[in-house]
């Protein structure tokens, strides 16, 4: 089996904290994408994957490291958004994914964050008859400027 891009910045992320530093780690290993490339997947992949895992090993309580921040857009309405992801099994016992954000102003931590959607979170899962088995981190972007 011969990996992708995906595959192979999914892979730099477990040794490395930037885009830029995945480039110059996937370029040692003998790889030609531009830099472009790996920004554009590092971002991708971030969103999906990533920010579960790195911020699952920083810890709910310490703040965010602003190198996580990812840069949102210049019309958000607030300063910060920030991404949980939750699962929960059905009424058929299916494995459910579901993300929710968070819009404010303040810099928080994950662990303020989870105390202000969690019940929302339960809430909507009881509504479909759910049952909650997950709640995490998916990312955190920042309106630039």
């Amino acid at each position: 089996m011969q990996w992708d891009i995906r595959e192979w910045v999914h892979r730099a992320m477990e040794v490395v904290t930037s885009a830029d530093e995945a480039y110059r780690w996937l370029r040692a290993r003998g790889f030609t994408w531009k830099r472009a490339e790996v920004r554009e997947v590092w971002k991708e992949v971030g969103r999906k994957e990533y920010w579960s895992t790195v911020l699952e090993t920083w810890g709910p309580e310490r703040p965010i490291p602003h190198y996580w921040i990812m840069e949102g857009s210049p019309r958000q309405r607030t300063e910060y958004i920030y991404f949980v992801r939750f699962e929960y099994y059905d009424e058929e016992g299916q494995l459910v994914s579901r993300y929710m954000s968070y819009a404010t102003n303040e810099r928080l931590t994950y662990g303020d964050v989870y105390s202000r959607v969690t019940g929302t979170i339960q809430e909507s899962v009881r509504a479909a008859g759910g049952s909650l088995v997950y709640i995490g981190p998916a990312g955190v972007f920042r309106r630039p400027g």
